[in-house]
């Protein structure tokens, strides 16, 4: 799949300063299109659902030994 329209937006984003962050992430193939155009962060429920703030930090703090401040 070939997406001419938002490789460049990102390539604009980008040259602009900006990060680019796609939301509504739900399949392998939106996330290869998604590094493909140059989008390095996204989010959505391929990645993960809701959850509580609680969970997400338990996830967080496993994944990234820091101590909470």
């Amino acid at each position: 799949m070939e997406c001419i329209f938002l490789h460049q937006i990102v390539a604009v984003v980008k040259g602009l300063g900006y990060r680019v962050v796609c939301e509504g992430v739900e399949n392998l193939e939106q996330v290869d299109v998604l590094r493909t155009a140059g989008c390095e962060e996204a989010q959505g429920f391929w990645f993960a659902h809701p959850m509580p703030v609680e969970e997400f930090e338990q996830i967080m703090y496993q994944k990234m030994p820091y101590q909470k401040v």
